[in-house]
């Protein structure tokens, strides 16, 4: 299809193209690796089924809080891979004149009607996500606007040209139509127009450069936009926790140095791949009753406000050099931020690729609280009750056994042997509703027959 100084032209262009996606991956990549180690290898295989399912089924954004958009978003999802594969089709065409990669049986027919449908599917997805945006102007879409433009405005010049070249394409080698509905259509009108044979030979190899380009630029564009979740969204999922939401990692307090997460270079590299991994979507904003509250938390400003911090400090967080790194707060985030979330884990749960918001939350105050003695004064008598006598009430630590009183229960060192601990917690010992629930949970284990003890 292309000449010798064409091909040549193409391979300097292939080569630049993945030299500008390349370069920022490499980059992203080196700060993710950077981070404080954190171990999510285990079971690699139901890690790997779990993350193939919910990216290529789509079940991530096919939620029930936004169904419709979640569909939208299957249709570009499915359209991009489709035009993904036309891609490598046409890059091996410029080189091989006739390539096709499914060649000219059912498989070719098939994908070429799959090509045609997607794009129909794919203007359509960008037309309601684009109304969505900058027409209704939801408050979970207030960030980037000018890049969602971009990407919307890619994905468009990247379907139109497609048409553009499929007209030409089958108005110049009818044989090429296979089932392609609405390219066959565009031929149509392409072959009633009065056009000369040299005239529609040239227009299908400058609408075949024409897309090519297009996508190419695209492809340069991604690492440097949200669009880059299509890589690092299905890599989160893989490496996802499969503890509890509300579970934390233990602090070794006689042992470490470092308590919580200061600066960035206190940030473990699952934080940092969450970072890169964010849809900017807003359903855990949508989801947090600290923001539908109107207090000044955002879950998706903290993931969002993270990533912008680490690009903008990439070289420092990358060779580990926290001294010249700035405090996460107030430099990322702010008090109001990190200290009205309840830790109810809604933001969690709607994440499309389960993005963990609470570890990077409480790692922040830990650090305010551990390494620096700041926190809001509403906390202090808080803090002097559980120093004092063990509870949040400061009631004397003394009477932490007198729920149990007459009902024999007994201590765990003196069951040694026993199947079970109860434990009670503060609630359980001192509030008087509580202690009900605590009693009658002994009660029934005695009558059960269970062996078991409390602290």
């Amino acid at each position: 299809m292309l000449s010798t100084i064409g091909k040549l032209i193409f391979t300097l262009i292939i080569f630049a193209t993945a030299a500008a996606f390349l370069l920022p991956v490499v980059r992203r990549w080196r700060i993710i690796r950077a981070g404080r180690p954190l171990n999510r290898s285990d079971t690699p295989w139901k890690r790997l089924w779990n993350a193939l399912v919910k990216a290529l089924l789509q079940l991530c954004t096919l939620r029930s809080e936004r169904p419709a958009t979640g569909l939208m978003h299957v249709f570009i999802f499915y359209g991009a891979l489709s035009f993904d594969t036309l891609t490598v089709n046409h890059t091996i065409e410029g080189f091989i004149d006739g390539f096709s990669l499914f060649g000219e049986g059912l498989l070719g027919k098939a994908f070429s009607f799959t090509l045609d449908l997607f794009a129909v599917l794919v203007l359509v997805g960008v037309a309601f996500i684009a109304f969505r945006r900058f027409i209704l102007r939801r408050k979970a879409y207030a960030t980037t606007h000018f890049d969602s433009a971009l990407i919307y405005l890619f994905i468009l010049a990247a379907t139109l040209t497609y048409l553009y070249f499929q007209a030409f394409a089958i108005a110049h080698h009818p044989e090429t139509a296979r089932w392609s509905f609405l390219s066959r259509e565009l031929a149509g009108w392409v072959s009633s127009s009065g056009l000369s044979a040299a005239a529609v030979a040239g227009q299908f190899k400058i609408s075949w450069w024409a897309h090519i380009l297009t996508v190419f630029a695209f492809i340069s564009y991604v690492p440097h936009s949200k669009y880059f979740h299509m890589f690092t969204g299905p890599a989160n999922l893989f490496v996802r926790t499969h503890s509890p939401s509300g579970a934390l990692a233990p602090l070794d307090i006689e042992n470490e140095e470092i308590f919580g997460a200061e600066k960035a270079a206190d940030t473990t590299w699952k934080d940092r791949l969450d970072a890169f991994a964010c849809m900017e979507c807003g359903r855990c904003q949508d989801a947090c009753p600290a923001f539908r509250s109107e207090k000044p938390l955002s879950p998706k400003m903290i993931i969002f406000n993270l990533e912008k911090h680490l690009l903008e400090h990439g070289r420092a967080v990358s060779a580990r050099r926290r001294d010249d790194l700035p405090d996460l707060m107030p430099a990322v985030h702010t008090e109001g931020e990190i200290w009205t979330c309840t830790t109810c884990g809604a933001c969690q749960y709607v994440c499309p690729v389960e993005i963990e918001h609470i570890p990077k939350i409480i790692s922040v105050r830990q650090s305010e609280v551990l390494m620096k003695s700041r926190f809001p004064a509403e906390l202090n008598a808080f803090f002097r009750n559980l120093e004092t006598n063990g509870n949040p009430w400061g009631i004397g630590f003394a009477q932490r056994g007198d729920w149990a009183e007459g009902l024999d229960v007994p201590h765990i060192k003196d069951v040694p042997d026993a199947e079970f601990l109860l434990y009670v917690g503060c609630a359980g010992s001192f509030d008087e509703d509580n202690k009900k629930i605590a009693r009658a949970a002994a009660s029934l284990l005695k009558k059960a027959g269970v062996r078991f003890g409390t602290l």
